[in-house]
């Protein structure tokens, strides 16, 4: 990972001006550090990075696998310029941005599963973990958190995860520069954030269901203990996904599991 910690410490700001980067060799969590430079008074934009997470999380507190030298592990403290009643959809634009910081290989089957997971050939290749920090009317801060498999075979996996996830390497066969990779994927964040700054969640929601390819696929919605199964018809414009169940109700998801068939 020389490249890309050289990347990070030479070329990073080039993404975006005043753009501060750090790379570290190891660390519990890259959003906890990005965390903890906000809260002692950091401000973004700000970029870490890591080649080994020991303690990685995902949505709801599940751990994020981050073996050393086998994935993109990356977090960005940001101050976008939103109400606090749209920061569900910050995780949405953001995988929008990972999905076109990708778009230069052919990868087939790529879904960004609601809310925050891509998905290539119905195996999870990366997730999106975006941390709010303080309350209030606005967004003061949040921190972006990315973790893309890149190089891990099917037995560097945990028997848990060997059948459900995967990788780049996994689907291309081939390496791919993490360096590049990640100029492209923080390049498109700021491009992104940008857009729904200015557009607004309606825009945002209407990309979202053209681009992500979740329009229209079989899921499983588990909410608490209830479950329902259906098809997806897109999004509110609050960014909550909206589902046909099999008795033809339409549901509107705001949180809980959703599942590809």
């Amino acid at each position: 990972m020389l490249q890309l910690k050289n990347w990070v410490e030479r070329e990073a700001g080039g993404c975006l001006p005043g753009l501060k980067s750090v790379y570290l060799e190891r660390t519990a969590s890259t959003n906890d550090e990005a965390l903890e430079y906000c809260r002692s008074g950091g401000k973004g934009p700000f970029l870490v990075v890591a080649g080994e997470q020991s303690a990685g999380r995902g949505r709801l507190e599940r751990k994020w696998e981050s073996p050393p030298g086998k994935g993109l592990y990356f977090s960005l403290l940001l101050h976008p310029k939103l109400p606090s009643a749209q920061a569900p959809l910050i995780p949405l634009a953001v995988g929008l941005a990972l999905k076109q910081g990708l778009a230069g290989w052919a990868l087939p089957d790529l879904v960004l599963k609601w809310p925050n997971d891509l998905w290539a050939g119905k195996r999870k290749m990366a997730g999106i973990l975006c941390e709010l920090v303080g309350p209030g009317p606005r967004i003061n801060a949040v921190v972006v958190g990315i973790g893309l498999n890149l190089t891990q075979r099917p037995e560097d996996f945990s028997s848990e995860l060997r059948l459900m996830a995967t990788s780049l390497w996994q689907v291309l066969n081939i390496d791919v520069s993490a360096s590049a990779l990640l100029h492209k994927i923080v390049s498109a964040i700021f491009a992104e954030l940008a857009k729904l700054e200015e557009l607004g969640p309606v825009v945002l929601a209407r990309s979202w269901e053209q681009r992500s390819g979740m329009l229209g696929l079989q899921v499983k919605v588990r909410e608490g203990n209830h479950e329902t199964s259906g098809t997806t018809l897109g999004l509110t414009d609050g960014g909550q996904l909206r589902v046909r169940g099999a008795d033809e109700k339409i549901i509107d998801v705001l949180s809980g599991d959703v599942f590809l068939i």
